[in-house]
């Protein structure tokens, strides 16, 4: 893509419980490959995941970008909501 690496990330939750407004520490994160915001929405420093919709338990969201070096997208915070 361009002549950048394409990568792929996968946001699992592997906890019993769902979450929802999972946040990611996304600073300086950049990408040629167009990501659909639904997916992962980027606002300054902080990339919203799923729409902020629920994970649920050993659910999955997957994305791919494009960039020249891979970019740590460390977990901020979730909320927590368990039946």
């Amino acid at each position: 893509m361009k002549g950048k690496p394409e990568l792929s990330v996968t946001v699992a939750n592997w906890c019993s419980c769902a979450q929802s407004n999972v946040k990611l520490d996304c600073k300086g994160f950049q990408s040629v490959k167009s990501i659909d915001p639904s997916i992962l929405k980027v606002s300054g420093h902080v990339c919203l995941v799923n729409s902020g919709n629920p994970i649920l338990e050993e659910g999955v969201v997957e994305f791919s970008y494009a960039w020249d070096t891979p970019f740590s997208l460390l977990p901020i915070s979730s909320d927590i909501s368990c039946a």
